[in-house]
């Protein structure tokens, strides 16, 4: 995925419920949603020119305490 073009978490991860678009997902997340418990791997290409709120969006499963 070529982070570089996405300016929203929206974008990336698709709209959330209730907002128009949200059952329709994004390639992300309907990936994801697809091989949950399967071994597989996301190439995250670009993170370093994205925009921050993206970077911010990708950290967010890293900021629990569980993982210090």
């Amino acid at each position: 995925m070529d982070c570089a073009i996405y300016n929203r978490e929206d974008e990336l991860f698709g709209p959330r419920a209730p907002y128009a678009g949200h059952e329709k997902g994004s390639p992300l997340n309907n990936f994801l949603a697809q091989n949950a418990g399967k071994r597989c791997v996301v190439f995250l290409d670009e993170v370093e020119k994205s925009h921050e709120n993206i970077q911010n969006a990708l950290l967010q499963p890293f900021d629990n305490s569980r993982f210090l």
